[in-house]
């Protein structure tokens, strides 16, 4: 599913608790439990700057959990990063039915340079984890694993397919705990 986004609103979260919005997430903004995001499309709609609200909430809270002072997602980045992907995680039941956002996963290709076994580099194109965030109040609750494990199947790729960029320190504790 393709669907629109762009402008750079933020909203913080209504409650501190989970990650509510002064808008609805069910009604078709985030149609699945999670939702792919592509490339966006139009600028200038409620939805999309909605979108943006969501993104660049989820952006600085990742940020703010890995200790960045700026955020690595952001609606204007993603916007400008045709190779990308943005993977939310809702629970649709929560704030009285409008739903909350759970979690985010950003995904994008980033040409790196490996070694082989003889010392020689090569440049790859892989799929990289660029961003991950589980709201903190839905940590260890499976969250981070499912959104992670739906992304492989989207992408069609296997745990040791993908490289993680810049880990910090959660991203380490999540791949030991979770996918290795």
């Amino acid at each position: 599913k393709r669907v629109e986004t762009c402008s750079s609103l933020l909203l913080p979260g209504k409650s501190g608790k989970e990650m509510e919005f002064p808008f609805s997430l069910a009604d078709g903004l985030l149609p699945d439990d999670i939702t792919v995001l592509y490339r966006p499309i139009n600028r200038s709609s409620v939805r999309s700057q909605r979108l943006a609200t969501v993104i660049d909430t989820m952006g600085k809270l990742s940020a703010a959990a890995q200790g960045l002072r700026v955020p690595i997602t952001t609606a204007e980045k993603w916007t400008a990063s045709p190779d990308q992907k943005i993977y939310l995680m809702k629970d649709a039941s929560a704030n009285s039915g409008n739903g909350s956002v759970i979690g985010i996963l950003k995904t994008g290709r980033k040409k790196l340079f490996l070694a082989d076994f003889r010392g020689k580099f090569n440049q790859v194109e892989p799929l990289c984890l660029l961003d991950f965030y589980i709201h903190e109040s839905r940590q260890r609750g499976g969250h981070g694993k499912r959104i992670f494990e739906y992304m492989l199947k989207c992408e069609g790729l296997k745990v040791h397919e993908v490289v993680i960029d810049r880990p910090s320190f959660n991203a380490w504790h999540f791949s030991g705990d979770t996918i290795i």
